[in-house]
């Protein structure tokens, strides 16, 4: 199961309430959206709690580990 974690700054912009934190006991199925400004629009990116990384970062990880990209 993912649990994602919506920042304050993001639940400030969206009008919402903090959600429920802390059913997933295992950091790698935890995520933190964040709302950033990309090219001058608004965007949506996603962080992995346990290491920090964005999907696209997983993504190369695992290429590289799989030996598809050094």
């Amino acid at each position: 199961m993912m649990e994602f974690g919506i920042t304050i700054p993001l639940q400030r912009q969206l009008k919402i309430p903090a959600p429920f934190y802390g059913s997933e006991r295992e950091l790698c199925y935890c995520w933190e959206l964040h709302g950033i400004v990309l090219q001058g629009g608004r965007a949506l990116t996603a962080a992995g709690v346990r290491e920090r990384l964005t999907p696209l970062e997983y993504l190369e990880l695992d290429m590289r580990r799989l030996g598809i990209v050094k």
